[in-house]
C-alpha cells in the first residue's frame, strides 16, 4: 500500500507567502499568470516535475536564488562587499514549510509528453 505524503505546513499562509516572496518572478497562483518573468517557471509547472519537493525544499541553495535569499537559521548573511542584487526574499524555515504545503496542493500543470532526449 503507498500512503500519500502530509505536509505540516499551513498551506493558507504558505499562499501568502509565496505570492508576495516569490510571486516577483514566478507565477504563484492561476491569477497573476501574466506577473512574471517569462522565463521563470511556475509553481504550476514546477510542481509537475518529479522532484519538486526536493526542488522547493532546498530552493535558496539552488541558482539563481542564493544571490538575495536569506532563510532564517539557515543561511549565511550576505558579505558586507557582495550584498544580495535585489531585495533580498528573507523567509524562516516554518514560511517554507508553508509554501511546501501549499504547493502541494496544486494541481501540476500538463506539459505534455515527457522530453525525449536524444
Amino acid at each position: 500500500a503507498t500512503e500519500a505524503a502530509t505536509y505540516d505546513g499551513d498551506a493558507v499562509a504558505g499562499r501568502i507567502k509565496a505570492r508576495g516572496l516569490c510571486g516577483r518572478c514566478h507565477v504563484v497562483v492561476a491569477a497573476d499568470r501574466m506577473n512574471a518573468i517569462g522565463s521563470t517557471p511556475s509553481f504550476f509547472a514546477l510542481r509537475s516535475l518529479r522532484d519538486w519537493e526536493g526542488r522547493f525544499a532546498a530552493f535558496y541553495a539552488l541558482n539563481p536564488h542564493p544571490a538575495f535569499t536569506q532563510v532564517e537559521d539557515v543561511t549565511d548573511p550576505f558579505p558586507v562587499d557582495r550584498p544580495s542584487p535585489i531585495v533580498p526574499v528573507a523567509l524562516t524555515l516554518d514560511d517554507l514549510e508553508a509554501i511546501i504545503a501549499y504547493v502541494a496542493a496544486l494541481e501540476p500543470a500538463d506539459l505534455g509528453a515527457p522530453l525525449d532526449h536524444q
